[in-house]
């Protein structure tokens, strides 16, 4: 440890060899100093009110980092006690290096964190299967209990069949769940691996497969372009960032005729360019007070919120990858039940 012992002023009267070794200073150059010289910031407060603290109460303690002539940084813990020489009061105390303690708490709190993390993700899957799966196999069973019904009615075959369909997008709707929770793991435990992306492949790859698997609903869906072929930094997340806002304008909506446009731009943001890509839909739309939380289920979770699937949950995450935002507005401004437009911002491709 490091001994020290200094006046109300903070001037050096004695202190030990480790002293000199530790702060690289020479004794001349330390008896020339103010205790308040080996700190700096919040630290450099801490300490001077320790100080005053020990010449009121006779005694205190501190964490601190010393701080060298070479500006090297050790954590400390140092000590102060009153002592009266000739009815005047000094402080003297020792300093303690906390370096491997220091080291124990920070791998502590980093093992603490991902085992929380490790808890919250559980958590989001337990409570995603246990509503969502219910929802799906509910309607399954009810989907199967009309079947038995116009079965008996040999005139409703019509409705059978119409009643099949439903109980194929709940099976589908299922495996698309199992897949997204999968897909979710994976970006948990995948490194940033981002490339150049042009997306107008991309995203009319995924408009031609959501069209195939609705083909009972009448869509329309629009891309306004901006020309020439542009390019993102992200990776083969991408067609599951567009199938997933695609998908979710379509169920929730309630016209005869689904009517989605896709706008492309290009913008500045903080001097890099990005593309704004804005997702313009004709249904039920998002209240201000669902706005961001639709995108917020998982480890912030909120139980009340349902309907809108893992979906968006997996976008977010895969936008927060590209280091993109993305946000929902009112298709027409101030009037929510016109409709949705989903707004994604990311950084163009070099």
């Amino acid at each position: 440890g490091i001994f020290y012992f200094f006046d109300e002023k903070g001037k050096f009267l004695r202190w030990n060899n480790n002293f000199e070794e530790i702060s690289e200073y020479s004794a001349e150059e330390i008896s020339k100093k103010n205790i308040l010289d080996f700190f700096t910031g919040e630290d450099k407060r801490n300490i001077a009110e320790r100080i005053q603290e020990v010449f009121i109460k006779g005694k205190s303690t501190a964490e601190a980092d010393f701080i060298s002539k070479s500006g090297k940084k050790t954590p400390y813990y140092f000590t102060g006690l009153r002592i009266i020489i000739g009815n005047v009061p000094y402080l003297g105390g020792m300093g303690i290096d906390i370096t491997e303690r220091k080291k124990a708490e920070q791998k502590l709190t980093k093992s603490e964190k991902k085992y929380r993390e490790a808890y919250n993700r559980a958590e989001f899957y337990k409570d995603l299967f246990s509503h969502d799966i219910n929802n799906i196999l509910q309607s399954i069973l009810s989907g199967m209990e009309l079947s038995e019904l116009i079965l008996e009615n040999p005139n409703n075959f019509d409705d059978l069949k119409t009643n099949i369909r439903i109980i194929k997008e709940q099976v589908i709707r299922g495996a698309n769940l199992s897949s997204n929770v999968r897909k979710l793991s994976q970006l948990e435990e995948s490194e940033k691996n981002l490339k150049q992306i042009e997306i107008y492949t991309i995203l009319k790859k995924t408009i031609l497969f959501v069209k195939n698997s609705y083909q009972n609903k009448k869509i329309t869906i629009q891309i306004d372009s901006i020309g020439d072929k542009p390019y993102i930094q992200a990776n083969n997340f991408l067609e599951d960032v567009f199938e997933n806002i695609l998908i979710n304008a379509i169920r929730h909506n309630r016209k005869l005729l689904v009517d989605i446009t896709v706008r492309i731009s290009r913008v500045q943001k903080d001097g890099v360019p990005h593309l704004k890509m804005e997702f313009r839909d004709n249904g039920i739309g998002v209240d201000d007070t669902r706005k961001k939380k639709i995108f917020e289920r998982g480890y912030t979770e909120d139980r009340s919120i349902h309907g809108m699937g893992l979906g968006l949950s997996l976008v977010k995450r895969i936008i927060d990858i590209y280091d993109g935002e993305i946000w929902v507005e009112d298709r027409v401004k101030g009037d929510h039940t016109k409709g949705s437009n989903f707004i994604l911002l990311i950084p163009e491709g070099d």
